[in-house]
């Protein structure tokens, strides 16, 4: 979902066996915190919902920012009251510790996070270490313009799961989470998570029947007319017998 024009907005990818049986409903949100919430369902047709928001935390705009981690509190009540369970994750624009950034200093926007993670019952899906001024992997890393500045670096991207919309039985066991160097020019690298269906309540989906690969075929344009309505043809053809595989 974006906001306005060249804003960077959020999104979140859905592996393509976890849609089947139409289990995948996008979740609207308000039209003014478009752009920086991105909210959705997942619904099998046998075991536990998940709800999962992807966020992107404003740091300068605290009006904004409020509006977010009150939403935010709604949806965790409401997943708690309907037995849903509930992700979220993004880029929080800020820390749980002060270890969390490089400068061991804490922001008011990280006061804030820490306020909206204990009111809305959340908690990293990884560990975090038992001495509290031991730094976890950092994900953001500031861009600087010389080789004499030290880049500030921090842990601002997280992803949490809310205790209360865990099934009863369930007491969440840190799962593992890496940092990989995106290798780009981005300031921040990818977090990733690998958490089992039944951390979540979840049933996994059926094993998806594997598809035929079918090489492109290679054409040099321009193309007669001929050719180029063959081509359609055989393009559709493949789509369809790929959909009736699903």
């Amino acid at each position: 979902q974006r906001r306005l024009p060249g804003k960077a907005g959020v999104i979140i990818a859905v592996r393509r066996a976890l849609t089947t049986f139409n289990s995948l409903t996008p979740v609207k949100v308000p039209c003014t915190l478009a752009g920086y919430l991105c909210h959705l369902r997942i619904a099998p047709p046998h075991g536990r919902p998940l709800e999962v928001l992807g966020v992107y935390m404003p740091t300068s705009d605290r009006e904004l920012r409020s509006a977010i981690e009150i939403h935010i509190g709604n949806v965790e009540r409401k997943c708690s009251q309907h037995g849903t369970t509930l992700l979220a994750g993004g880029d929080w624009n800020g820390t749980l510790r002060p270890a969390d950034r490089s400068t061991c200093t804490t922001r008011p926007e990280d006061n804030d996070h820490r306020a909206l993670v204990a009111a809305a019952h959340m908690r990293p899906v990884g560990s975090l270490p038992a001495d509290p001024t031991q730094p976890r992997d950092f994900t953001y890393r500031q861009h600087t313009t010389g080789a004499a500045q030290t880049a500030v670096q921090s842990r601002i991207d997280d992803i949490l799961v809310a205790k209360r919309t865990l099934p009863e039985d369930k007491h969440w066991a840190p799962v593992p989470c890496t940092v990989k160097p995106s290798g780009s020019r981005s300031d921040h690298d990818p977090l990733l998570a690998s958490i089992p269906f039944a951390h979540l309540g979840l049933v996994p989906p059926p094993p998806q029947p594997k598809r035929p690969f079918t090489p492109v075929k290679r054409f040099k344009l321009p193309m007669a007319t001929p050719d180029l309505l063959a081509f359609k043809r055989s393009f559709e053809a493949s789509v369809q017998a790929q959909r009736g595989m699903e």
